[in-house]
């Protein structure tokens, strides 16, 4: 049964709009989501290959909100960041001396979303109303009203989670400052022979950075072995 009155509505559904609602509703709040697309086809979810990475701090937040363990062992941890400026005697390496800590942690997409959209199906605090687009947002003194194409929600508060082309910013009309580089960067995943020691690299060009993340092999059942690096290039092509 779909909930007309919550206590907040989230309109979008990608990695902020699930986490955000998940831990939410672990405060004991009724939670909405709203999002235009089919949220619960796995086959769209694995085909997300982008990478997120998660610092040691948004790990802590996760584990008080028990939902770490659930993605840890889909996790790369990065145990030293190497910085190059040009030419390799301008170089910096961050390490964490936390024996307990990293510097932050890579996880694909596919696998923190999947496990997300489970969860979330399994809150009884939480409705995921996916397929229905919004038309329509009040705010009024005591609420907040949308209308979707299929009814009207209410909540004391309304969270836009829906990027960087928002409906909701746009249809409240909030300003908001974008400046065109005219740059493009180029992301890839890839295998490797070689170990990448869970060491992130970042080097500046003077035509533009470079930066690799190591990864997971998540090609391999027991995800324990191959190693696999996100390479990012940008800012190597200017369009003008």
């Amino acid at each position: 049964m779909i909930r007309n009155k919550s206590d907040i509505i989230i309109i979008g559904s990608g990695l902020i709009g699930l986490i955000t609602a998940f831990c939410l509703s672990k405060l004991g709040f009724f939670i909405t989501i709203i999002e235009k697309e089919k949220v619960s086809d796995s086959n769209n979810l694995l085909k997300d290959v982008r990478t997120t990475a998660i610092s040691e701090g948004t790990k802590i937040i996760l584990e008080k909100f028990g939902f770490w363990h659930k993605i840890k062992q889909f996790t790369e941890p990065i145990k030293c960041i190497k910085v190059y400026d040009r030419n390799p005697s301008d170089k910096i390496s961050f390490k964490n001396e936390s024996v307990n800590g990293f510097l932050g942690y890579i996880i694909e997409n596919k696998f923190i979303k999947n496990i997300l959209v489970k969860e979330i199906n399994s809150i009884k605090k939480i409705t995921l109303v996916d397929q229905t687009s919004v038309n329509e947002i009040q705010a009024l003194n005591e609420h907040v009203l949308v209308r979707s194409n299929k009814k009207t929600f209410y909540a004391s508060l309304l969270i836009a989670s829906d990027g960087k082309n928002s409906f909701v910013r746009n249809f409240l009309k909030h300003h908001y400052f974008s400046k065109i580089y005219n740059q493009y960067a180029l992301v890839v995943n890839f295998l490797h022979s070689k170990n990448h020691n869970n060491t992130a690299y970042e080097i500046f060009f003077d035509s533009g950075p470079l930066a690799t993340l190591p990864m997971l092999n998540s090609s391999k059942k027991n995800y324990s072995s191959g190693k696999k690096f996100t390479f990012i290039l940008s800012a190597m092509c200017n369009f003008f």
